[in-house]
């Protein structure tokens, strides 16, 4: 009778068989496991309000902004805490009369400050993370909350000239993908 064997094909198209795994001793295992520090990442930021000015910083999944109150988001701060520093948070906004502006980093200003144009739309990536993506989601006028976005996509509208009101945002561990394949054992009749 032939032995199972197990393959693991991951992103980058490895291949590890059984074989493999069982060369890594035990002891090994558990050192590499013991090198891997716990991390929780986070993601703060705050947003200039029409007639409010800075709101207070907000973090992971918090609403910053308003709803029901019909007052316009002009400005975006964000910032990226707990990961290592070869990894940066970047984002741009679409506002009123200017359309996309160019990308800010790590707590650089996106929109205006004393102008009254309205943030429509945003877009917010991390970069050099292969383990963790951003999520967002904003609150427009005439629509409400809009479905999540992630890693870069269109949040708010484009040419509609609605208003964000309020934005929430969140750090998450990728979804790892691949493909396991598995080859039964033959059976000798």
């Amino acid at each position: 009778m032939k032995q199972k064997k197990y393959e693991i094909i991951n992103e980058s198209n490895l291949i590890v068989t059984d074989d493999e795994i069982k060369k890594d001793s035990t002891d090994e295992f558990e050192s590499k496991n013991e090198e891997k520090r716990e991390v929780n990442p986070s993601v703060s930021y705050k947003t200039h309000v029409e007639r409010i000015g800075w709101q207070s910083e907000k973090k992971d999944g918090e609403i910053t902004g308003t709803t029901g109150q019909s007052l316009r988001i002009e400005a975006l701060k964000i910032n990226l805490n707990g990961l290592d520093s070869s990894v940066s948070i970047k984002y741009q906004a679409h506002v009123q009369n200017i359309g996309w502006q160019s990308w800010k980093y790590n707590g650089e200003l996106a929109g205006t400050e004393g102008q009254s144009l309205r943030l429509e739309a945003i877009k917010i990536k991390l970069e050099s993370s292969e383990e963790y993506s951003i999520m967002y989601r904003t609150h427009v006028q005439n629509i409400g909350w809009q479905e999540w976005r992630y890693d870069g996509e269109i949040a708010g509208t484009e040419g509609l000239s609605f208003r964000i009101e309020a934005i929430q945002i969140k750090i998450i561990k990728k979804t790892q993908r691949g493909k396991v394949v598995i080859e039964s054992p033959e059976i000798n009749e």
